[in-house]
């Protein structure tokens, strides 16, 4: 269809953009399928790979998916391959400067809370849509104290290692989003300038920089994975695509 890109501004042809990456969605096996919704996640098994919406031209959707194969890359071949740890109490995979391209993978997070804010399924970021927007376009640098992701690795085998989707909550008192991903549970921290907890956001903050990455080893269940183990249970008999 013929329409305004929602990246470069110009009317062109639009193709249908995936909301969270098609290369992540390609590795759940078909198991699972969560969409973003504004205050939880949804189960849809008629999304296949994801949603998808007409928002960006095929030149900008490419410019973009350099970003998502790029963290294809990071989730699935180096982060298993990484040497193990203990920081701060927690088991990690720890990520020395020169195995990870820090710009790619932190864009990534922002293009997919990004893409969320502008899809009909929003993700209400406030004035960090635009910031998000500067970020991706260069228009402005990188802000560390932005979209800070914590990265953890879910190492217990559940169904809900499958979902992906994107959900809105709360850390350490400031607005983040939950990405999951098969095998991953990120906590996106919008904003974290004046955190109720600063000394939690200092640390964190080393999880994710120029010159390590740490991903904790998640060996128990989160309370995303709770909620959507819940909506499962309940929605089998009217799910039957979904497979268990």
């Amino acid at each position: 269809m013929l329409g305004i890109c929602k990246f470069c501004g110009e009317e062109k042809q639009l193709v249908q953009s995936h909301i969270i990456p098609k290369c992540l969605h390609a590795t759940n096996q078909g198991r699972m399928v969560g969409i973003n919704a504004t205050t939880k996640f949804d189960m849809n098994p008629n999304a296949q790979n994801g949603y998808k919406e007409c928002l960006l031209c095929a030149d900008c959707d490419n410019k973009l998916g350099v970003f998502d194969n790029y963290a294809k890359k990071f989730f699935y071949d180096i982060i298993p391959n990484a040497s193990t740890d203990i920081s701060d109490g927690f088991n990690i995979y720890n990520i020395q400067s020169d195995k990870f391209d820090y710009e790619k993978l932190y864009k990534f997070f922002v293009s997919v809370l990004w893409r969320c804010g502008i899809s009909s399924k929003r993700v209400d970021l406030k004035k960090y849509q635009q910031i998000a927007f500067d970020i991706l376009t260069d228009k402005v640098q990188i802000q560390p104290d932005l979209f800070l992701p914590i990265i953890c690795k879910k190492e217990v085998e559940h169904p809900s290692n499958y979902a992906t989707g994107m959900s809105p909550g709360r850390f350490a008192g400031k607005y983040a989003y939950c990405l999951k991903i098969p095998g991953y549970e990120i906590t996106i921290v919008v904003n974290t300038k004046d955190s109720n907890d600063p000394k939690s956001i200092d640390m964190y903050k080393t999880y994710f920089c120029k010159n390590c990455i740490k991903v904790i080893k998640m060996d128990m269940l989160s309370t995303v994975d709770k909620l959507l183990s819940h909506k499962v249970e309940l929605n089998k008999k009217t799910m039957p695509n979904l497979k268990y």
